[in-house]
């Protein structure tokens, strides 16, 4: 493979920088974290120091590969040697910082974007309203969607969802059933749905969450698991019995602690 040629070559000829970065990039690419890791070992003993791109390359692998601590060691030793980045780096380091809830870093992070002269753009904004529903910020979640729409930008469905999970956990469950009312076909996913369900049922509005999940047409393990749950804390324990059956009858895999 790539690697056994590279090994076989560098005996005769010093590999280039770019060389190590064009292999490191093909392992990150192939999720290979030991590998990648072991070539950017070789990189420094061949006496070469890692550049932007090596770093950026890396970088990503961490976050994608849910290695979060590692990823933010990574970023802050860039930001200290001077290092640039894009903005993927950004918005990866910004979601890790979420994730972490270390919010205030991760504000201070996507403001240090906005000096730089990056407009934000659909991602950046879901990875904002992400933060601010963290935070229990509702007025700075409406003034950003007010800014979304005055700019004309045109809502994913990692917005939607974000949008009715952030209300949902903020206490805002009518807030939550209108926007979703509002999406159109086009944006209605199942994560969505599913959020809504569980925010429902959790909401003690068992009912409203039963029409819901009927008129959804499309289900998965994490629907039936979230109404089977609620359904049993309801103490409706024949309604429960019968969706798990149903379960079994589809081929669907219901986690042990909701049986």
């Amino acid at each position: 493979d790539a690697i056994d040629l590279f090994n076989h070559l560098k005996v005769r000829v010093k590999p280039e920088l770019m060389t190590f970065n064009i292999l490191i990039n093909g392992l990150c690419k192939a999720r290979k974290v030991s590998s990648a890791n072991r070539m950017l070992r070789e990189l420094k003993k061949s006496g070469y120091t890692p550049n932007a791109v090596t770093y950026t390359t890396i970088l990503k692998l961490y976050f994608k590969t849910r290695r979060i601590r590692r990823g933010l060691e990574l970023f802050l030793e860039m930001k200290r040697e001077g290092y640039t980045y894009d903005g993927y780096a950004y918005f990866a380091v910004v979601s890790a910082f979420i994730k972490t809830g270390r919010t205030k870093e991760a504000y201070e992070y996507m403001q240090e974007l906005v000096r730089k002269g990056r407009r934000h753009d659909i991602v950046s904004y879901n990875t904002l309203l992400n933060l601010y529903f963290r935070e229990g910020d509702l007025n700075a979640v409406d003034d950003l969607l007010g800014e979304i729409e005055r700019r004309g930008m045109r809502a994913d469905e990692y917005t939607h969802t974000i949008i009715v999970n952030g209300l949902l956990r903020t206490g805002q469950r009518r807030r939550a059933e209108k926007h979703f009312v509002s999406m159109g076909e086009s944006e209605m996913n199942l994560v969505t749905c599913n959020c809504l369900v569980d925010g429902l049922c959790k909401a003690g509005h068992v009912d409203r969450a039963m029409r819901l999940f009927e008129s959804m047409e499309v289900k998965d393990e994490y629907t039936y698991t979230s109404v089977v749950h609620n359904l049993c804390k309801d103490m409706r324990f024949v309604c429960a019995s019968k969706l798990l059956l149903s379960c079994y009858s589809k081929g669907i895999k219901i986690p042990a602690s909701a049986r």
